[in-house]
């Protein structure tokens, strides 16, 4: 169910699908990619529990990983 109560359509989760396939193959370091899409694909099927905090906990682990490599790598 989606967030207005109706159903999620078909081309949403292969949308969903192709989003995650490409960031996990150019996205560098994989882990944030893979977190946002997990968030994205949690929020995208339901806000209330349990994706919405499943989604949540998702988005804030990437964006904690990219806080900490970012500060890690020698250019920044």
């Amino acid at each position: 169910m989606s967030a207005d109560g109706g159903t999620i359509s078909l081309e949403w989760w292969l949308f969903l699908i192709g989003i995650g396939l490409t960031m996990f193959i150019a996205g560098k370091p994989r882990v944030p990619s893979t977190l946002l899409t997990l968030a994205g694909a949690l929020f995208g099927a339901a806000h209330p529990m349990p994706t919405g905090p499943l989604g949540l906990a998702c988005f804030l682990g990437a964006a904690v990983y990219i806080e900490f490599w970012r500060r890690d790598s020698p250019g920044a």
